[in-house]
């Protein structure tokens, strides 16, 4: 989860506290609402596989529609209001209290020279290659 509490990733995450909930986010959030919806759309309960064969599409057209009344709406600045109030209102679910700074994951050169040593001995498949067997 992202804001169950406030040790979770949406909370200590710097990316999540300087401009509000990323655009993306919102987009995904109508995208699974939307999946949500169709597994009701016969009145009765059907599971719908949240795949992105299915949905990648809608994701899409969520985007376009929320980059458009960004760029329509600029002078108003609705869509960074809107972002800076959720963020605030997941802070406050998750229990975060105002001016908590955010986690920061620094890595020293001995994780960035683990890092280069462990990358030199992996092998990496080819899903090609996997066909071909």
């Amino acid at each position: 989860t992202w804001f169950k509490n406030k040790n979770d990733d949406g909370v200590t995450q710097p990316e999540f506290s300087q401009d509000g909930i990323p655009l993306v986010t919102i987009g995904l959030i109508a995208t699974v609402i939307e999946c949500c919806l169709d597994e009701w759309q016969s009145g009765k309960h059907v599971d719908v596989p949240f795949a992105a064969a299915q949905y990648h599409n809608k994701f899409n057209v969520h985007m376009k529609t929320l980059l458009s009344f960004k760029a329509k709406t600029q002078d108003a600045d609705i869509i960074p209001r809107l972002c800076n109030h959720m963020l605030k209102k997941a802070r406050k679910h998750a229990k975060v209290k105002d001016g908590t700074a955010p986690r920061v994951v620094e890595l020293d050169d001995n994780d960035i020279a683990a890092a280069k040593k462990e990358w030199e001995n992996m092998e990496l498949s080819d899903p090609d290659d996997e066909d071909k067997d």
